[in-house]
């Protein structure tokens, strides 16, 4: 590895050029920090043109070969945020199973007139994010409205202020089955899965999740749709899902309840075959949370709950 350039405390600007049989690659660029503002620019460009993740450690399930270029010309603010634009492309993954291409991806990030936006776009995904504070606030903020509001003994931040901000989130899967195969062998996401989430200035929170198929190898879940909101002074969740297939078993019609507030944790679970043989059944289990010093206790209940398996009943009283 051969590096060159200019390091003065506040920025740095060079080259570095590795060609390393496990790792080929040129690097070009640099950041300057701002002592006033704490922002930092990045401005750089990289071409791997072979990197083995397995040779060098970073990953060790076996053979893992990445290919790419990027692009970069982003601030860091004082804060964390990013803005500006980040360009990967021309990205090649090879595992034991295949060479995989990904194609590009572009992300772009931009704040004006306390409006923060930013986009993901590329083949086997498009998301979207728009509000008037950053993508960071938002995830505080999604807390904040939810765990923190309704279940602080888990966080121990009962003091949680709401802050006003409005926040739009929408992300839709394409083909990423290039990116899983490489990443986790054996998961599955069906092209079109969507995600959405929206909090309003009043702290208002809904979110959809929907999915015709996710898998992990033989298991699998079909026909999924989580929807989760904050209405009534309490946390809520509902999902649905046609199908799920678990170990060979095979459950139809199932429905996920979830209710949290003031501490205490509900859920309640049912499916139904609909067969002759007669196989349903439904769970519930409440939790109240509290806290003492830095440990969380959890008082947990199994209400009475039933299991019927090929006419066949069993009974939790």
């Amino acid at each position: 590895i051969q590096a060159r350039g200019r390091y003065d405390g506040l920025s740095m600007n060079g080259t570095v050029i590795s060609k390393d049989p496990n790792l080929n690659f040129i690097f070009q660029g640099g950041y300057a920090k701002s002592e006033k503002s704490r922002n930092t620019v990045y401005k750089f460009n990289a071409s791997v043109g072979y990197a083995d993740l397995h040779a060098i450690n970073i990953d060790r399930r076996g053979e893992s070969i990445v290919q790419l270029r990027t692009n970069a010309n982003f601030t860091r603010t004082g804060k964390g945020n990013l803005l500006g634009r980040i360009d990967i492309g021309d990205i090649m993954l090879e595992n034991k199973g295949g060479r995989y291409e990904v194609g590009d991806v572009i992300f772009t990030s931009n704040s004006a007139d306390n409006k923060y936006t930013a986009r993901l776009n590329s083949k086997f995904a498009k998301g979207t994010y728009s509000g008037s504070a950053s993508l960071g606030d938002f995830i505080n903020d999604l807390k904040g409205v939810t765990i923190d509001r309704e279940i602080p003994a888990l966080t121990a931040d009962s003091g949680y202020t709401w802050s006003g901000n409005t926040y739009e989130l929408d992300f839709i899967c394409h083909d990423i089955q290039n990116i899983l195969s490489f990443a986790v062998p054996g998961l599955y996401i069906e092209n079109g899965t969507s995600l959405s989430a929206s909090i309003d200035a009043k702290g208002d929170f809904t979110a959809d999740l929907s999915s015709g198929r996710f898998a992990f190898k033989k298991n699998y879940i079909k026909g999924f749709s989580l929807k989760v909101d904050n209405a009534g002074n309490a946390l809520n969740g509902i999902a649905t899902c046609n199908e799920i297939s678990a170990a060979s078993i095979v459950m139809n019609d199932n429905l996920l309840q979830i209710h949290a507030n003031d501490n205490h944790i509900g859920a309640g679970f049912s499916f139904d075959n609909h067969s002759d043989s007669e196989t349903k059944g439904e769970f519930i289990v409440n939790s109240n949370v509290s806290r003492e010093d830095d440990s969380r206790i959890f008082d947990i209940r199994i209400m009475p709950s039933s299991l019927h398996y090929n006419s066949k009943e069993w009974n939790i009283q």
